[in-house]
């Protein structure tokens, strides 16, 4: 699945360690593409409602975090990004860092 994560961490003390671990934790997701200041394409195998659990760690009530599964229609930044993780998804490849595919079962 692709997502869309975007974040709006209100300002106060501390809070650039909470920017610093809440990016950690988006890295650690899946493969990454950084779009904007605060939003980020994830390419992960993990479900919808695992991805939301454990980003909800790392905001607070006041803050603001929006996760949403991206499809074929999507227009902006990483959109190269998108059709080449869809279409390798497609044919049963996934793709590396560097957006070269290789086929799942060739491991």
């Amino acid at each position: 699945m692709i997502c869309l994560v975007n974040y709006d961490l209100k300002s106060g003390e501390n809070r650039s360690l909470d920017y610093q671990y809440l990016k950690e934790q988006i890295n650690s997701l899946g493969h990454c593409l950084h779009i904007q200041k605060s939003s980020w394409l994830v390419d992960t195998d993990m479900t919808f409602e695992d991805i939301c659990r454990s980003l909800i760690a790392y905001v607070e009530a006041e803050d603001n975090l929006i996760v949403v599964e991206v499809g074929k229609e999507y227009f902006g930044k990483g959109r190269d990004w998108i059709d080449n993780r869809l279409k390798a998804k497609e044919a049963g490849y996934f793709v590396r860092d560097d957006g070269t595919w290789w086929k799942y079962n060739s491991m």
